[in-house]
């Protein structure tokens, strides 16, 4: 096994994945996956066994917590001098769940936003994957920090500090 910084040649690979693990309404698109990959390639790891993607986390450096929208290209909201680390997806092929490489990739992610001296991580839980994901990301020492109800998009805002402000 191996985790690595995704490279641009991986975004099939990246990409198989996310439609396999998210909902239809929520995968993202290519262009923007590859996007993130290009723009902060030290945010985005993948966990290989051989030559096989079995999980991915992709992020980007904000300024501070804004109203996320799917399908966002990363150079419009990456700031490399801002504050808080934006998980942008997290996923593990699902004959691979449970066996501790979420938490991998969640500390590779730790690791970064401490490079970058960034005083937290956000993310956003879409509802449908709230049940099963609220409850790793809490284990995992997130907090939610508000829901929010919008038409079509209700999801969960979670927060995890690692430095003081």
């Amino acid at each position: 096994m191996e985790i690595r910084n995704l490279k641009q040649e991986d975004i099939k690979k990246v990409m198989s994945l996310e439609n396999m693990v998210f909902p239809k309404n929520i995968a993202e698109k290519e262009e923007v996956i590859l996007d993130r990959i290009i723009t902060f390639n030290r945010g985005c790891f993948g966990i290989f066994e051989k030559e096989k993607l079995i999980g991915y986390c992709s992020s980007e450096v904000w300024e501070d917590y804004k109203e996320a929208k799917r399908n966002i290209k990363a150079s419009l909201n990456h700031k490399e001098k801002g504050k808080i680390l934006y998980i942008t997806a997290l996923a593990i092929s699902p004959e691979y769940q449970k066996r501790g490489f979420g938490k991998k990739l969640i500390k590779k992610l730790i690791k970064t936003a401490n490079n970058f001296k960034l005083f937290s991580l956000y993310l956003r839980i879409s509802e449908p994957l709230a049940k099963k994901a609220k409850g790793f990301y809490e284990k995992n020492g997130f907090e939610p920090v508000r829901y929010i109800s919008k038409r079509n998009d209700n999801h969960y805002l979670m927060e995890l500090k690692i430095n003081k402000i």
